[in-house]
């Protein structure tokens, strides 16, 4: 019987940080997508239907969509937990990101 390995959608153009997340949870059996904008994310993530999406809140190259936005879109018909990511410590940034569907926030030190 075939089952399927735990898919996990990162959402990022930060290539440090997808390669490093990519080879860890990888080594622990999970597959792995990438998007490289917010609107390819929201994309995938109706498509694929991951089973955890790691967002990073402070992806800049592509600017149709905010990381705000994104989790609101998803949150209107998909539950896959968002565990954001962001350099930035604000607790400001953190409880909009929360309030708009995020599950958990982590800022990069």
């Amino acid at each position: 019987m075939y089952t399927r390995k735990p898919c996990i959608l990162v959402v990022s153009s930060v290539s440090p940080l997808y390669r490093q997340v990519r080879l860890a949870l990888q080594e622990e059996g999970y597959d792995i997508l990438k998007a490289l904008s917010y609107s390819r994310g929201v994309a995938m993530a109706y498509s694929y239907r991951p089973d955890l999406i790691l967002l990073d809140m402070d992806l800049s190259v592509y600017r149709t969509m905010s990381g705000f936005d994104f989790c609101t879109q998803l949150r209107q018909s998909l539950s896959t937990p968002i565990i954001a990511i962001s350099a930035v410590p604000a607790i400001r940034e953190k409880v909009r990101t929360l309030d708009e569907g995020a599950d958990d926030y982590l800022a990069e030190l």
